[in-house]
This record gives C-alpha cells, sequence and structure tokens, in this order.
C-alpha cells in the first residue's frame, strides 16, 4: 500500500505542530458540585480505569473470535488533596461520609438529606441525597478551564487519617486520601 491509497490525506507539519499542544499533569482541580464554596486543592489524581465488560470469546478451530461486550465497569475514583487551614475541605467530606452511614444517630441521615434539600429544593430522588457530581477542571497552559471530566453520582467511600507530628522542623502541610465512588464519568 502507498501513501496515495490511504483512505485519508497525512496533514502537513504546520497543522501537527498545532496540534501537538500536550496537556500538562499539573493543571487541574476538583470541585463537589454539592458541597458549595469547598474546592479540593488536589496534589494529585489518576482517571480511572474504565473497561468493557466483554462475554467469552466465540471458538473456531482457527482463531477464536473476540465479541464486544455491553456494559462498562470503573474503578474508584481517588485522589490525594490539601486540607485548608480551617480543615474546610476535610471536614465537608467527614461530614458527609457520617451523614450516609449516621455514626451516632439517625440525626446524621436526616442532616444530610436536609443539607442537601437546601441545595435541590425540588429533588425527591432519595439517592440523589446521598451523592454528589464531581467535576476535575483540566487547565490550558494559561490556566483557563479546558476540559471537565464529570463523575456522575458520587460519594465518598474511603477518607484518610490526618498525621501530626511537632518533631517535624520545616513546614509541612497536611493532606488527605478520598476514595470515592461513583456510577460513571464522561469528559465533557
Amino acid at each position: 500500500m502507498y501513501l496515495d491509497d490511504l483512505p485519508y490525506t497525512i496533514p502537513d507539519s504546520s497543522f501537527l505542530n498545532n496540534q501537538f499542544n500536550y496537556a500538562a499533569v499539573n493543571d487541574f482541580y476538583v470541585v463537589a458540585l454539592d458541597i458549595p464554596g469547598v474546592a479540593f486543592y488536589t496534589q494529585n489524581f489518576s482517571l480511572p480505569e474504565k473497561r468493557m465488560d466483554t462475554p467469552s470469546n466465540f471458538p473456531t478451530p482457527f482463531t477464536d473470535i473476540h465479541l464486544t461486550g455491553t456494559k462498562l465497569s470503573y474503578d474508584p475514583l481517588r485522589f490525594t488533596f490539601m486540607i485548608n487551614e480551617n480543615f474546610e475541605n476535610y471536614k465537608s467530606v467527614s461530614d458527609w461520609l457520617d451523614g450516609i452511614a449516621f455514626p451516632e444517630n439517625n440525626q446524621q441521615f436526616i442532616n444530610q438529606i436536609n443539607k442537601k434539600k437546601s441545595i435541590h429544593p425540588g429533588s425527591k430522588n432519595f439517592e440523589s441525597m446521598l451523592s454528589s457530581d464531581i467535576h476535575v477542571i483540566a487547565l490550558n497552559s494559561e490556566k483557563k478551564p479546558v476540559r471537565i471530566i464529570e463523575f456522575k453520582s458520587a460519594f465518598p467511600i474511603s477518607l484518610s487519617s490526618l498525621d501530626w507530628n511537632s518533631t517535624d522542623t520545616t513546614v509541612n502541610y497536611m493532606k488527605a486520601n478520598l476514595t470515592l465512588s461513583y456510577t460513571y464519568y464522561k469528559l465533557l
């Protein structure tokens, strides 16, 4: 096969140079839509793996034929965030976990529902009262938002412990690891 026989045209180098402005790994931030006024000063984040669950292959006497699946599965969303000085972002997630699992009393669950009702007054969906959409906002080289990754119906399943150390002679800022479950994600 020759280049002239390809079913597409090969762009010239000036077109390619404009296409290859690469995304920086350190230009992003995370927002939980139902925790007003709180942004997560995220240190690291990995876009979770997305897999298609496939049925078994179709056997033949030669090479087995691979079949496509119809269902996606997703790994949990995990990120590490810096804790702000008044612990507002950490407390927000801790309260969210308490509101879902109510370790002390039923009032914690009622408070979680009432908090969400104040944000979404008309909502009747009980499950949505326990979750929130999460946005990871990717920034370009000018620090302007260029892409949003939306995690639908996310809720926390793990919040790490906090470590204090009075013997440390340098200033080290606190950070926490957060793991969330969600229904799916999409790039907007």
